[in-house]
Order: structure tokens, then sequence, then C-alpha cells
């Protein structure tokens, strides 16, 4: 009889803990929607350096961006490069990753960087840039 006694109150112990919470699980997933919503701003004029992974090459690098709510554009101007000195960008903004393109003429460049405040770290490589092509390297900037 005890043994059925000890049983009942540990189910009514464990159905108890396990009755709640309900209501609160949906202000979690507002607080989780909300902050997904917020899209970190980007724009503005950024200066820094770059660097070539692949060869001995590296420069100073400045970009405008302009933002439209996960949307980026702007333009890349840099130096040291054997092959260009800039081209026009287009991206994205996803949570604090900036991923875009690029372009000069047939000049084809990825960009994957992360923001932290006012500054960006990040990698390009060049998919498309005749003597360049391949060739990858580190970016680092600050507005």
């Amino acid at each position: 009889m005890k043994r059925i006694s000890v049983f009942v109150v540990m189910l009514i112990l464990l159905l108890s803990g396990c009755g709640g919470g309900g209501s609160d699980s949906g202000g979690e997933e507002k607080s989780k929607n909300e902050s997904e919503d917020q899209v970190l701003d980007a724009s503005g004029s950024w200066a820094g350096t770059w660097y070539s992974l692949n060869a001995i090459n590296g420069g100073e690098l400045s970009f405008e961006l302009e933002q439209d709510g996960d949307d980026l554009t702007g333009t890349a101007n840099f130096t040291g490069s054997p092959c260009f000195a800039g081209g026009s960008f287009a991206g994205k903004i996803d949570g604090e990753k900036i991923t875009g393109t690029m372009t000069a003429g047939g000049i084809v460049v990825k960009v994957a960087m992360t923001i932290t405040g006012n500054d960006v770290n990040g990698s390009y490589l060049v998919e498309s840039g005749g003597a360049c092509t391949n060739d990858g390297g580190t970016i680092t900037a600050s507005r």
C-alpha cells in the first residue's frame, strides 16, 4: 500500500511539473522572432585593408554601402591589385553576415563578411578576373 501511495504522489508531482509553462513559450517565441526581424545597419563609408592568400598582394580598400531592408548596394575601391581597382557591389545582410558580389565589367568577386558594431571582417574570392581568377584573401574594414 505504501508503494502505491509513494508512486501516486510521485506521479502527481511529475504531472504538475509538466502542466505549466504554456503561456511563457509564446513570449519566448515572440522574442526570438523579434530578434530575427531586426536587421543590422551596414550602410555608410567603410575603409580598411585586404590581403591575398594566393600571392603577396594587398592594399587599402574603401567601400560605400546603401541599405534597403536586407539588400545592400554600393561601390568598392582598392589599391594594390594587379587586375582591377574597384567596382559595384550588390549583396544581402542576414543577421550579422554580409554576402555579395563585386563586379567590374567581366570581373566577379564574391565577398562574405561578418559585421560587429562598426567593424567588418571577412573574405573574398575572385571568380573571374583574368590573372587574378581564383585568388582569395581577407578583408578588414571599419566605419
